[in-house]
């Protein structure tokens, strides 16, 4: 059973100030590990868990789930309006797009390079990538996801790679705050992926 989605936009003081309830938090990633019926389900898991985890930061706010372009030609699994808080994350720019991969397989480079022409298309200068099992092993596949990664960032578009072991380990607020930052730097580092 997989904890209740947050109604949709998600964010404001209330949350902004709210402490991280840790243990609501075990619950979501517990549900984004369970069997799924459908591949949508699961990635709706992920999805749910990050409408409620991300809006801890202040300044954030989950805006638009599972948008399609007027073409349908993609769909954009999260957006989040960054109020730019002074203790939130004031460098981001307002629109932070969101793509959730909650595969049993890893994460592709084609994953990657579709994911950075989403947020190319869309004008979006900061993008989250949550592969539930990270970016593949394939040391080739890997070295071009890497390059990708590099690239968008060199043309100011920042993705950071998040796991699900990562969100998995969040304590707090701060804690959630500092991956962030420790993605942000690492990306401009070129430090590789997890």
């Amino acid at each position: 059973m997989s904890p209740l989605r947050v109604p949709i936009p998600y964010g404001d003081d209330a949350t902004w100030t709210q402490p991280l309830d840790t243990t609501l938090l075990t619950e979501y990633v517990a549900a984004c590990k369970e069997q799924a019926r459908t591949t949508k389900e699961k990635g709706d898991r992920l999805e749910s868990l990050l409408c409620w985890l991300l809006p801890h930061i202040p300044g954030f706010r989950a805006h638009t789930v599972n948008q399609f372009s007027a073409d349908h030609s993609q769909e954009i699994d999260m957006l989040i309006w960054n109020e730019r808080h002074p203790t939130g994350f004031p460098s981001f720019r307002e629109k932070i797009m969101v793509e959730c991969k909650n595969w049993i397989r890893k994460v592709d480079s084609s994953d990657v390079a579709w994911f950075d022409w989403k947020m190319r298309l869309g004008g979006v200068t900061e993008g989250l990538l949550v592969a539930a099992n990270g970016i593949t092993g394939d040391s080739s596949r890997r070295h071009d996801a890497e390059s990708i990664l590099a690239h968008a960032n060199a043309e100011q578009r920042r993705i950071l790679v998040i796991t699900l072991e990562e969100i998995g380990a969040i304590t707090s607020r701060y804690n959630l705050r500092e991956l962030l930052i420790e993605k942000v730097m690492g990306l401009s580092a070129r430090a590789g992926l997890p």
